[in-house]
């Protein structure tokens, strides 16, 4: 028999019940979630299909979101900007953004939503294309990854050193200045995922950890024939799991990996397995197991 489980436990009025997560726990995590995995051990799924959507020469510092507000998927890079709704029919643009951009979900920066690191200098912007520099900002350079954390109410970011070496950056306000910490056989790409968070390498291998800080990697985590792949990214309308990257088998083009919303990652067992949860208190309706 085989188990495989994404999301562990839906907690209705999460929020107010002072769990961490808001929704979800993962079923990988054996910190907060899993007691008892009873023999089961955690793995990656495969992705559904490997798609070509944007034929494209490798980009340098590319970086990906969903916009909420506009309903589309984004991509940024060197010398363009490109929009699609479905993530898969694109419309590109020229837009000189030298850095990492991601979406600032903070209440305190709703007007300046999006954020840049570009060349150590922090900028900010109310639509993505138009981008001023924050004053007296000190920000780190040369970042695969960054993002808001609402879990510490800092923004962190990434960068990689190379070996499995990466180096993580956090501050409390957006201009900085950004503490820094040395992190050995850790990802560079890293983005919050339900109760834990998700980071790939540039080798396409997929690792988890609880605190951003501390990373396993997952058993069969390999996308093949990925190159360099962008922050993985969650499908508000499906609950998938996205990989975009830049495949060099395929002319350097960009290349969409699907994971299904149970399918990710989860407990896989060749025989019975009796997974026992910890304790997690929720309000509202009862608590879903997803299989």
């Amino acid at each position: 028999m085989r188990l495989q489980l994404c999301c562990l436990l839906h907690a209705a009025a999460a929020a107010r019940s002072g769990f961490l997560n808001r929704e979800k726990y993962a079923a990988v995590d054996t910190e907060r979630a899993v007691a008892d995995a009873g023999g089961a051990t955690v793995k990656v799924g495969a992705p559904q299909h490997a798609q070509v959507v944007l034929h494209q020469t490798e980009p340098r510092a590319p970086s990906m979101i969903h916009d909420r507000k506009r309903h589309a998927w984004r991509l940024w890079s060197e010398g363009f900007h490109a929009e699609s709704l479905d993530g898969v029919a694109w419309k590109q643009t020229r837009l000189d953004v030298k850095g990492h951009v991601f979406e600032d979900p903070s209440r305190r920066e709703r007007k300046r939503r999006y954020k840049a690191f570009a060349n150590g200098e922090a900028l900010s912007s109310s639509d993505g294309l138009h981008f001023t520099r924050a004053k007296d900002g000190r920000a780190p350079s040369s970042i695969r990854s960054a993002f808001y954390d609402s879990r510490r109410r800092s923004y962190v970011a990434y960068k990689e050193l190379g070996n499995a070496t990466s180096v993580r950056y956090e501050s409390e306000v957006w201009p900085g200045p950004y503490a820094s910490k040395l992190l050995h056989d850790a990802p560079a790409i890293v983005i919050p995922y339900y109760s834990i968070y998700v980071g790939i390498t540039d080798a396409c291998r997929f690792a988890w950890s609880g605190d951003a800080l501390e990373w396993t990697v997952l058993a069969g985590g390999v996308i093949e024939e990925c190159h360099t792949p962008l922050n993985p990214l969650r499908d508000p309308a499906t609950g998938e799991l996205r990989v975009y990257a830049f495949d060099g088998k395929k002319n350097a083009s960009l290349t969409l990996y699907r994971f299904h919303a149970d399918g990710f990652a989860g407990l896989r067992s060749p025989s019975t397995s009796i997974i026992t949860s910890r304790v997690l208190p929720c309000k509202g309706r009862a608590p879903v197991v997803t299989a």
